[in-house]
């Protein structure tokens, strides 16, 4: 009955023989930036050209908790793990060229092509009738935006960067 009592007083004072294991978190939820005034390239035929910042929200952040090992006592199998990772995700429109662009054949991030299979991307052709992204209208809250006719643009909306080291 003392070791009973003694092993639950230890463990409410030093925690309970659990341990947390933290992953690596984004201090600056900020990440992405655009250039005021960069040119905006008129294109002709097939080319490849970076786009520019147009829009863009903070990184989403998910918590993803994992629990493993035992409660906590030596005789039911060591210590309970409980480890702690975050993922990030971006909301972003990216600029491409002065519409109107017929479409987009490949899309490369950090030197690699990027498989649009997983990807939540909305293409706009920069035609003078195209209305605003809804994902800008929801995040911004308002009706009053520009539907940036005549820009060729594209919106990734809920982008994971974990493959991209969190950027």
């Amino acid at each position: 009955i003392g070791g009973t009592l003694g092993a639950m007083v230890d463990r409410a004072a030093l925690g309970g023989g659990r341990r947390v294991i933290e992953g690596p978190r984004l201090n600056d939820l900020h990440g992405i930036s655009a250039s005021e005034g960069a040119p905006i390239p008129r294109i002709y035929g097939r080319v490849k050209l970076g786009g520019q910042v147009i829009w863009a929200t903070e990184f989403e952040e998910e918590r993803l908790v994992e629990k493993r090992g035992g409660t906590g006592s030596k005789s039911t199998g060591g210590p309970a793990v409980r480890t702690v990772r975050y993922n990030y995700f971006a909301n972003v429109a990216i600029g491409i060229a002065e519409g109107p662009v017929n479409f987009i054949r490949r899309i490369w991030a950090d030197g690699e092509e990027l498989d649009l299979a997983g990807v939540n991307m909305r293409f706009y052709t920069g035609s003078e009738e195209q209305e605003p992204d809804p994902l800008i209208v929801a995040k911004q809250e308002t009706g009053d935006l520009p539907g940036f006719r005549g820009l060729a643009y594209v919106v990734l909306e809920r982008f994971p960067l974990e493959k991209y080291g969190n950027r």
